[in-house]
């Protein structure tokens, strides 16, 4: 399972969507998404960042056509995915090349035994059984579950189910994943484990990633953030860029992460440390080890 990046050719483009729903106490469109516009390239780790309600899951299911938009385009590789001439084939074939892991693993999870669970998804795209058994082995094998093939999914912690997962959507080899709060119910291990395949199936299989959150901390490992709030995109730029604008991000319920607060209020107490930074944790770390070197 290779995949090579490109990050110089569009991979998901969204023009004027819009999504609504419909509230049948007010028998009235509620709208979720407003005439968003968005362009992700190839092999690029992006996290979707918005407090709860943003319209950031919406957003997500959108993409893969879990839902259908109210309004707008969304093309995916070249493939104008809400034409109105698209057919099931074409939603299979996209669903192919872009995966999803939701926030609940039990949601995901289908046979009784890991290693069933994750063939799954080769069997219905009526793949050889030899060709089966080397993407569910090489699947388990990256998200450090071979042990637990012949284990029961339901009998596994919430970070090892979530690892299954993955691994059930890794054996269909798509080009993009997206996580949809994918390590909210996660206790601290298991969404560290998460986030390190995250990081790994950008950087060593080139997929796209696209990470649904709210969580700052998170957010802060994605090489792009895009901030949505009222079904609007209002950010879009590397972390350290986005964590600069920490008053702009407390009026929208959000804040910055822990250490960039840490890093900041050392700044304006006067320790002169470096005022560009890649926003993350080894980064701050690294810069301030080197203030008190210096001293």
């Amino acid at each position: 399972m290779v995949f090579e990046s490109d990050n110089k050719r569009t991979f998901i483009s969204v023009r004027d969507l819009q999504f609504s729903y419909h509230d049948t106490v007010s028998d009235r469109e509620i709208p979720v998404l407003r005439s968003v516009n968005l362009e992700i390239n190839k092999g690029e780790y992006v996290a979707i960042l918005g407090h709860n309600g943003s319209g950031k899951s919406t957003f997500a299911k959108l993409l893969n056509m879990v839902l259908e938009p109210s309004a707008g385009s969304i093309v995916i590789d070249g493939m104008d995915v809400t034409a109105p001439d698209v057919t099931e084939d074409d939603v299979i074939a996209l669903r192919k090349k872009i995966g999803m892991v939701f926030q609940n693993p039990d949601n995901q999870l289908v046979a009784t035994v890991v290693e069933e669970d994750v063939a799954f998804g080769p069997e219905n795209l009526g793949l050889p059984s030899d060709e089966i058994r080397r993407r569910v082995d090489k699947a388990l094998s990256f998200v450090h579950m071979e042990k637990y093939a012949k284990h029961e999914p339901h009998r596994l912690s919430g970070g090892q189910k979530q690892r299954v997962a993955i691994a059930g959507i890794l054996a269909m080899m798509p080009e993009c994943v997206i996580f949809d709060e994918s390590t909210s119910m996660l206790d601290p291990e298991g969404r560290q484990n998460v986030l390190e395949l995250m990081g790994q199936l950008n950087r060593e299989k080139g997929i796209t990633v696209l990470d649904i959150t709210h969580d700052m901390t998170e957010a802060s490992m994605a090489g792009r953030i895009v901030v949505l709030n009222n079904g609007r995109f209002v950010m879009d730029g590397k972390p350290a860029e986005i964590f600069s604008r920490g008053d702009e991000l407390k009026q929208m319920g959000l804040d910055v992460p822990q250490f960039v607060a840490m890093y900041q209020g050392l700044k304006q107490a006067g320790i002169p440390l470096p005022d560009r930074l890649n926003a993350s944790v080894q980064d701050c770390i690294e810069a301030i080890t080197a203030y008190y070197r210096n001293l």
